[in-house]
């Protein structure tokens, strides 16, 4: 199927970003995120605009626009995050809460393991 711009709709707008969704019932993510497929909307999506994307079946994605250029739009997964460095597990402190700490460590493991902090 192809893009309609019916089904774009904005979320949340706030300091030149908008958080956008798009419903499909007939594209799947691979296909909305394929080339072209959000050319016809340049006239609104920037770089950096992220867009919620619910496909066929029960498909959902989160997409960032990366490219907007003389009508011609790219979108893709938000996998391209900016490493950054490494924390320290919590430790220290008066009081001890071993599942205070726990919590944020796991979290930590789990940021590392996606990459977006070093490991």
């Amino acid at each position: 199927m192809a893009f309609k711009s019916a089904n774009l709709s904005v979320l949340a707008y706030a300091n030149g970003f908008t958080f956008w969704h798009y419903k499909s019932a007939g594209d799947a993510n691979g296909d909305m995120t394929g080339a072209g497929y959000f050319d016809a909307a340049a006239d609104l999506l920037r770089p950096g605009d992220m867009v919620a994307l619910n496909g066929a079946g029960d498909s959902a994605a989160l997409v960032r626009v990366s490219f907007n250029r003389a009508g011609r739009v790219a979108v893709g997964f938000t996998t391209d995050w900016e490493t950054q460095a490494a924390v320290a597990d919590a430790d220290g402190g008066a009081t001890v809460d071993a599942e205070a700490r726990a919590a944020v460590n796991a979290v930590i493991r789990a940021l590392e393991r996606v990459g977006v902090l070093a490991a």
